[in-house]
């Protein structure tokens, strides 16, 4: 999936939780099983992502980055701007190893409140994040994001009227790149308010 090249028609139903995610460790699991709303949960594992986008959260993970990463991802989409951009309200931020194996960076991701959002990261955006293939360009109302050195962004079609909300930003700044799975609840958002939030992600970044 790291390198596989998004279409329209490259959907994959969301069915697995993300890699990091376990039951070996049940302390950040109850943690945030106590703070998560169970409808933005069960919406999330119906609904479908570009090929490419990181699986959005459906367990609380079982091992957490170690301390010490020159780019946490978690440190870069704070829960204050979920709530600045889109008035929702985020869980805890749980940071996460790798999923590129880069030992200065660290993923993240929110899981509880009205928000359930994944975030792989990378120092060697390059490298991890090849132009060629990490594109939303061929997807129907995706959207190249300002300020980005590479950068799309694309609120998935077909959720007018829906409750939840969910879409994909891939964002590369110098050498270093997120990629993005986004999903709220009770706070319906358009490509604005993405590119907003997106806007605010570039600069901590």
């Amino acid at each position: 999936m790291k390198h596989a090249l998004v279409t329209a028609g490259t959907l994959l139903l969301l069915a697995v939780p993300l890699a990091a995610c376990g039951d070996d460790d049940p302390e950040p699991a109850a943690a945030a099983s106590e703070s998560a709303s169970p409808s933005a949960a069960s919406t999330a594992a119906e609904v479908e992502l570009p090929s490419l986008a990181p699986e959005l959260p459906r367990s609380a993970p079982g091992v957490l980055a170690p301390d010490g990463v020159t780019f946490d991802a978690c440190t870069v989409t704070p829960p204050d701007v979920f709530t600045a951009v889109f008035g929702a309200s985020a869980g805890q931020a749980m940071p996460q190893p790798s999923s590129f194996d880069d030992p200065s960076a660290a993923d993240c991701f929110y899981y509880g409140g009205d928000v359930l959002v994944a975030v792989q990261a990378t120092t060697r955006a390059d490298e991890d994040m090849p132009a060629d293939s990490y594109t939303y360009e061929a997807l129907p109302g995706a959207v190249e994001v300002p300020d980005a050195d590479r950068g799309w962004a694309v609120v998935l079609p077909g959720q007018e009227g829906e409750d939840t909300v969910v879409s994909g930003l891939i964002l590369v700044k110098g050498d270093h790149g997120l990629n993005i799975s986004l999903s709220i609840t009770g706070h319906p958002y358009d490509t604005d308010a993405l590119l907003e939030y997106a806007g605010r992600v570039l600069e901590a970044m």
